[in-house]
Order: C-alpha cells, then sequence, then structure tokens
C-alpha cells in the first residue's frame, strides 16, 4: 500500500504543477482571450 500511496502523492504534486503552470498562462495571456478558444 505504501508504493500506491506514493504513487498518488506524485501524480498530486504533478498536477499541482500543472496547474500553477496555466495560472502563469493565464495571466501572461490574458489580453487574446478569443484565439485560445478557437484552438480548443
Amino acid at each position: 500500500m505504501a508504493n500506491f500511496f506514493e504513487s498518488g502523492f506524485t501524480v498530486l504534486q504533478e498536477l499541482a504543477k500543472l496547474k500553477e503552470k496555466e495560472k502563469k498562462q493565464k495571466l501572461t495571456k490574458q489580453k487574446p482571450p478569443e484565439k485560445n478558444k478557437d484552438k480548443k
């Protein structure tokens, strides 16, 4: 079970890093919101 918890914890850390990157990108790319919507 220890391995399961460790792997889950690392996944949570990776998700947190991705969320932080997304927040930074959104703050820097607030000027053109329409272009991002078209791509996604």
